[in-house]
C-alpha cells in the first residue's frame, strides 16, 4: 500500500533527477544514479519520461537523458 508520505517521497526524488537533468542535459542513466547515491533509478526516470518533463537520445550504446524544453 502506498502512503502520502510515499508519495511525497516519491514527487521529491522526481524533482531532484528533473533538476539534475536540467543542469547537465546530456546525462546517463548512472551518472545520475552517482548524483543521487542511489543503485537504481528507473522507475523515477520512467516517470518522467511518462510525464513528458525528459526525453532520451540513444548515443551509441549510451542513453542520454535531456529536459522538454516547453515554448509557448
Amino acid at each position: 500500500m502506498t502512503t502520502t508520505a510515499d508519495l511525497k517521497s516519491m514527487e521529491a526524488q522526481l524533482y531532484k533527477i528533473l533538476a539534475i537533468i536540467q543542469r547537465h542535459p546530456g546525462i546517463r542513466a548512472s551518472e545520475i544514479n552517482r548524483a543521487l547515491q542511489l543503485q537504481f533509478s528507473w522507475k523515477l526516470r520512467l516517470a518522467l519520461l511518462r510525464r513528458e518533463l525528459v526525453r532520451i537520445e540513444e548515443d551509441g550504446s549510451a542513453i542520454r537523458y535531456f529536459p522538454v524544453v516547453f515554448s509557448g
